[in-house]
């Protein structure tokens, strides 16, 4: 009986040993996985930005924004680059309803000025062959934009007098990405106004 019950707490000493240990490693590794996840993230953010100098975390300045010319009136995600704490550039992920064959998710990079730095698709379920032609791999469309801004272009294909082009027998594709690229810019505008960042301090998933 007596050994039973020492066999029984030796027992109980190892797991809660291993328990307490398992508590400790999570401790002393959550922190570097966070870091060597915003440190990636990062590294892909800053490519949406050349050109831009930038020396922050871009990945732990993701914040919220709602406003109908992201698309429609859900939040999406805005990173923001900084150098010596002076905002010169931002990222937004956000998306177009108005795709042939539905939404079109989209990554576009600008500088402080609102330059268009990079529009990147990141999915869609466009029309092989024809819509498709968004992808990076496909066409060298989406290069279209860099250095476009609301000063120099209208964000509209050419069909409706706007600067860009569209694809031989589709027009839906890249209408619906050209127009989403100009509303954002109209909100870009504001948001590098003065005080126009501080209009949204919802971090993502509780970053700040």
């Amino acid at each position: 009986m007596k050994e039973r019950i020492k066999s029984g707490l030796t027992l109980g000493v190892y797991a809660l040993l291993s328990v307490a240990l398992i508590g400790v490693t999570n401790q002393l590794t959550s922190g570097y996985i966070k870091e060597q996840a915003d440190r990636k993230l990062t590294a892909e953010l800053s490519a949406m930005l050349p050109g831009v100098a930038f020396n922050n975390n871009i990945a732990g300045t993701c914040r919220l924004v709602k406003d109908s010319r992201l698309g429609d009136d859900a939040f999406h995600e805005l990173y923001t680059a900084k150098k010596d704490d002076k905002v010169t550039g931002f990222i937004f992920h956000y998306y177009t309803h108005k795709g042939y064959s539905g939404d079109i998710e989209l990554l576009t990079g600008t500088d402080r000025d609102g330059t268009v730095r990079r529009v990147q698709v990141l999915k869609h379920q466009e029309t092989p062959g024809l819509g498709d032609q968004v992808e990076e791999s496909k066409s060298d469309w989406l290069k279209s934009f860099k250095d476009k801004n609301l000063g120099n272009a209208v964000f509209k294909v050419r069909k409706d007098g706007g600067d860009f082009d569209s694809f031989t027998g589709a027009t839906i594709t890249p209408r619906a990405i050209t127009e989403a690229v100009g509303g954002l810019l109209e909100f870009e505008k504001d948001l590098a106004a003065p005080g126009g960042l501080g209009k949204f301090e919802t971090p993502c998933g509780g970053r700040k």
